[in-house]
């Protein structure tokens, strides 16, 4: 195996000085830095297939997009209403608001300068922030105006059809635009994911003929 000093000399300047401060200080073990500086490495020389294009470094876009597509309208939606409540008055907590947004925008910063794109999973620790917004904005609304409330359920209602219109196919892109659409993948996966959707629908067949296990738990597996 290499050692650290030789791997890290393949990095960009600012990453090598910081593994190496790291390493001669021992503030990290060895093996973890070691590992990290293969994760950069991966992340630097992995290309990114998207929008029927293939890159050679993962682009900023790339998550946003995922992002837009993971999400149900129902939710984008009440994330749209969270910024009118906020900036109209309807939440007035903006100590609440920042403790809210702040990780959440700086975390998609980050996975959006980051140059590796391989799954919307990378970004599941702004999920919780992100919907507790959407529901703060939500409750706002409505108390303020019961007006809002009527916007606010139809976005929710829109939200539980799309889920479970979508959780009898097996496309891993849950939202009613994608759904059960492994054409449309294709212009944002590489064709290793369209075998895979393959792969789950012919296991989902399977089990269900056999009555070994639901189908939806059959296909878990394909989520990205």
């Amino acid at each position: 195996m290499p050692a650290l000093h030789t791997q890290i000399q393949t990095l960009s300047p600012l990453m090598s000085n910081v593994i190496n401060f790291c390493a001669r200080r021992h503030l990290l073990p060895e093996s973890y830095l070691y590992g990290l500086v293969d994760v950069v490495r991966v992340g630097t020389y992995m290309p990114t297939y998207f929008f029927s294009k293939l890159y050679a470094h993962g682009q900023w876009f790339y998550f946003p997009v995922i992002l837009s597509l993971k999400w149900s309208v129902g939710v984008i939606g009440l994330l749209l209403l969270a910024i009118v409540a906020f900036f109209s008055g309807y939440v007035r907590r903006p100590r609440e608001v920042f403790f809210l947004a702040l990780p959440a925008l700086f975390y998609l910063g980050v996975a959006m300068a980051s140059p590796l794109n391989i799954g919307v999973r990378h970004l599941l620790p702004l999920f919780p922030f992100a919907f507790s917004l959407a529901g703060a904005g939500a409750e706002g609304l409505v108390v303020g105006r019961r007006v809002w409330a009527w916007p606010v359920a139809g976005l929710l209602l829109w939200h539980a059809v799309d889920r479970c219109a979508c959780s009898r196919t097996t496309c891993p892109m849950p939202t009613f635009y994608g759904a059960g659409r492994p054409t449309r993948m294709s212009i944002l996966t590489p064709q290793r994911n369209g075998d895979k959707i393959s792969i789950c629908q012919r296991l989902g067949e399977a089990t269900r003929s056999k009555g070994l296990l639901d189908h939806a738990l059959s296909c878990a597996f394909s989520a990205a």
